[in-house]
């Protein structure tokens, strides 16, 4: 909406703006915990109202875990998730950017599942994610117009794989040492695009293999 007469920005002196909007969000949280014996479960709901969105949406969530052995763990969680469009997304306007203030929220159902190993100096863990997504947001060129412009793409689905592994290097050592801690990990993402045809800035735009290693120190 217009602002009228055009005020100015607290943080910028001499910038002033015409136009304005806002959004009120208001969230309630439930959450019971379980543990018995090497068994843990924790299961939770998220009631979400927002003004530009009708009525309230519910968001469940859960997770399970069993204690397999003194040092391996099993794990599984499914969760569904609400990303509201930024400002940017739906107002922006620059040489190459059109924003769009129709855009509708992101959802998703998203499942994980995998085993963590926890030890004296060392942590690991492998897991496998499954992710439902839809209306996803993203910027897509348009060809005809030569921009950028802000959709709500139907259908994404996306899997993975992630490994991680974390060695405590001083509790290997009797003498001190620099270095801190050494991590690795590897990731495999694919994803099940259905607009193949699209030119996407984020969301079909991925990283297939990622490798991350890390070293803490003090030198």
């Amino acid at each position: 909406t217009r602002a009228a007469p055009p005020t100015p920005s607290p943080d910028r002196d001499g910038i002033r703006y015409n136009h304005t909007d806002n959004r009120e969000n208001l969230s309630i949280y439930l959450e019971h915990n379980v543990i018995k014996g090497n068994f843990s479960a924790s299961a939770g709901l998220m009631a979400n109202q927002n003004t530009k969105l009708s009525g309230f949406e519910l968001y469940p969530g859960a997770d399970l875990s069993y204690k397999i052995t003194e040092i391996v763990k099993g794990y599984a969680s499914v969760n569904r998730s609400l990303r509201l469009p930024s400002f940017t997304d739906l107002y922006y306007q620059g040489p190459q950017n059109v924003g769009n203030p129709g855009l509708r929220p992101e959802q998703a159902w998203t499942i994980e599942s995998g085993f963590k190993l926890s030890m004296k100096g060392v942590e690991s863990n492998i897991s496998y994610f499954h992710r439902w997504g839809k209306d996803i947001i993203d910027w897509i060129w348009q060809t005809d117009v030569q921009k950028w412009h802000t959709e709500n793409l139907t259908k994404l689905n996306t899997d993975g794989i992630e490994l991680f592994t974390s060695f405590d290097i001083p509790k290997f050592l009797i003498t001190k040492s620099f270095i801190k801690k050494i991590t690795a990990s590897y990731s495999y993402t694919s994803i099940n695009k259905n607009s193949s045809d699209m030119i996407s800035y984020y969301a079909l735009d991925n990283l297939k293999h990622k490798v991350v290693l890390g070293l803490d120190h003090t030198i």
